[in-house]
């Protein structure tokens, strides 16, 4: 994401001169360091919370070791006929 960031909504899109390079990013992610990148517009965020997934044409399932599978399935499935 930080290079998506950097690459599309930065200053590096507004101004090149002061643009961040690709090894500054690696050297700062290799050092744990946090820094703050201003961006210019509001870049929206999904994060998505699967406990299955399809692999070798299987289906695997995994622990819900956050519960919330209970939760998602009682908001969007609560009072829905079951076919």
């Amino acid at each position: 994401m930080a290079h998506y960031i950097i690459n599309n909504d930065s200053s590096n899109a507004v101004n090149p001169a002061t643009a961040f390079k690709s090894d500054t990013l690696r050297a700062w992610l290799g050092r744990k360091e946090r820094h703050y990148i201003p961006i210019h517009s509001r870049i929206p965020l999904f994060i998505r919370y699967h406990t299955v997934e399809g692999k070798d044409g299987k289906v695997k399932f995994y622990d819900d070791i956050y519960g919330e599978d209970r939760m998602l399935s009682e908001k969007y499935f609560a009072n829905k006929p079951i076919d």
